[in-house]
């Protein structure tokens, strides 16, 4: 594999201002609650939600009466703001870059008449196919191994179909899904057939874009795949933990465990899973010939508030699968052993200012290693020339690919 270059994207994103440039994919939405006479109203609760994607979160307002709602993405909202002893308050948001959205709400007191008046559904407005799907969804999305399941997710939408071996394409196409995280571009196979695969507990949201593609993702994808992981900023109460376990047939286990909390100014998140099977993969025969492996997952991500404008967000992640090669019938009467290692680590590091009430500039520095092994079930040996055991060939591999590169890009709204 060779390394792949994001430079060019890179300069003409500081070059060009975007009207939502692909970096974190989220923003914030922030502002105050007061009542009629401008005094502050705390312990309001502001709920924000979009009812085509599902994605749902909510604040509590401070003793001056402000909330802060982070890692909030793409997308058109609706906000509601409830106190007790206050009529409440309805409007709609729009997040479209980094910029915060501020949103200040006066909440009126109770009147004789209340008129309850239904919206429509909000409804996506951009020039794109595409599917969000918020953290809701991905919970509840049924698969045998739940830190495996990100594959299952991604065929709820329409055009994906998987093959036997764990690899999925989208209308057929053999072309690349693009991976972008957090607004870094993961150009190689993310598929359990190749490399590891994404835990879902690290997204907050993803945009799966199947049709018209933005430009800034480059031409080679056929399907743009946009995860926002999840942040410990706006945690409730501070603190919020997780442990999870699983076993299912074929010796199937699994175990994960999140933990996310938060102060004023610093937010942060973890996650880790593993798991392991005696089916990895969808066995070639029905006698499931030499199909055992693990997978182990690792993400943490920081958040901190610098100041009024600035922002900075530090994540690493890593993972590791090691796995058997499956058999033919023939292949396993032959004692054939291979079996396949994938590892990765990944950095990245983001930093957002905002330089008026409508443009900001984001900066982000990334590297990602990632290596395949495969192993043939012994050294070739005199007087096997066609590799011993191993058939229908002998093969060894040792595949490396590293990305690093740097990102800039300037938002005007």
């Amino acid at each position: 594999m060779r390394p792949r270059s994001f430079l060019l994207p890179a300069i003409a994103a500081a070059v060009f201002p975007l009207p939502a440039a692909p970096t974190a994919g989220s923003g914030t939405v922030a502002g105050r609650v007061a009542d009629p006479q401008g005094q502050p109203v705390r312990g309001a609760v502001v709920r924000l939600e979009n009812p085509v994607s599902g994605h749902r979160q909510e604040a509590a307002t401070d003793g001056n009466g402000r909330f802060s709602l982070y890692n909030v993405p793409f997308g058109d909202y609706r906000i509601e703001v409830v106190a007790g002893g206050f009529q409440p308050c309805q409007a709609t948001v729009a997040v479209r870059s980094s910029l915060p959205v501020p949103f200040d709400a006066v909440l009126q007191l109770p009147s004789a008449t209340v008129v309850v008046e239904a919206e429509a559904g909000l409804v996506q407005s951009r020039a794109s196919s595409s599917q969000e799907i918020d953290r809701g969804t991905i919970e509840k999305t049924p698969a045998t191994v739940q830190s495996r399941g990100l594959e299952n997710i991604l065929l709820t939408t329409p055009g994906f179909i998987q093959d036997e071996n764990g690899r999925f394409h989208f209308r057929g196409s053999h072309g690349q899904v693009m991976y972008v995280i957090d607004g870094v571009p993961v150009t190689d196979q993310v598929q359990a057939t190749f490399s590891n695969s994404l835990d879902p507990a690290q997204v907050d949201s993803m945009a799966v874009i199947t049709g018209g593609i933005p430009a800034e993702y480059g031409g080679k994808p056929v399907a743009v795949v946009s995860l926002t992981s999840r942040t410990g900023l706006g945690t409730p109460d501070g603190f919020k933990g997780e442990v999870s376990m699983g076993a299912a047939r074929f010796q199937t286990y699994e175990a994960g465990t999140q933990v996310q909390g938060c102060t004023d100014r610093f937010g942060y998140f973890a996650a880790v899973a593993g798991s392991s099977s005696d089916r990895f993969l969808d066995p070639v025969n029905f006698e499931n010939l030499h199909n055992q492996g693990a997978t182990g997952r690792a993400f943490t991500r920081f958040d901190w508030i610098l100041s009024e404008v600035d922002t900075l967000r530090f994540s690493v992640s890593g993972g590791r699968t090691s796995r058997d090669v499956v058999n033919l019938a023939s292949q396993e009467a032959a004692g054939m052993n291979q079996r396949v290692t994938n590892e990765d680590s990944n950095l990245n590091l983001g930093w957002t200012r905002v330089v008026g009430a409508d443009r900001s500039l984001d900066a982000t520095v990334y590297y990602r290693h990632a290596v395949a092994y495969l192993d043939p079930t012994a050294d070739l040996q005199p007087g096997y020339p066609v590799g011993g055991p191993d058939t229908p060939v002998w093969a060894r591999q040792n595949r490396t690919l590293d990305n690093q590169g740097a990102q800039v890009a300037y938002t005007l709204k």
